[in-house]
């Protein structure tokens, strides 16, 4: 916390007057809100939850191939199961990659598998527009406009 004291008032930001409002929010943005230093021990609530997050986007998407695998091919569109399987593989290696790096975080392979781990979470995202996981942002918009309908005035 010292290091963005600054040894005054603060920062003239947003304006001319000095503020500490900057290194508040850098306090929030980063580890340093309730005092823990990175890397986390692998007992710390973060390491913990993200583990067992981690296992569960391991087994998810493992169960959802695993049943769309036996699912009879007449009540599929067979078009889509290449994006849906893709997708769901994605999930999987990005997870995968991330418990890996837990893992292997103090040897001389983290640096390539950091690299293969940011790899894999840029082509999940580049990949999101195409396949299903696109539905959330068109129900955010259907919802939205239902509620700007509901809230005018109905023409008698």
């Amino acid at each position: 916390m010292l290091s963005l004291r600054g040894g005054g008032d603060g920062c003239p930001y947003p304006d001319e007057r000095p503020s500490h409002k900057r290194r508040v929010f850098h306090h929030l943005t980063y580890h340093y809100v309730f005092g823990w230093k990175a890397p986390y021990s692998l007992l710390s609530v973060p390491v913990v939850l993200g583990t067992i997050g981690g296992i569960g986007l391991l087994v998810g998407p493992l169960g959802l191939l695993w049943l769309k695998a036996k699912r009879d091919p007449d009540t599929d569109e067979p078009t889509q199961f290449g994006m849906d399987a893709g997708f769901l593989w994605l999930v999987f290696l990005t997870s995968f990659t991330g418990l890996a790096l837990l893992a292997l975080r103090e040897t001389a392979g983290m640096g390539t598998l950091l690299a293969v781990h940011l790899g894999v979470v840029l082509g999940f995202f580049l990949t999101l527009p195409y396949g299903k996981f696109v539905q959330a942002v068109y129900r955010v918009a259907a919802l939205v406009r239902a509620a700007l309908e509901r809230s005018r005035p109905m023409p008698e």
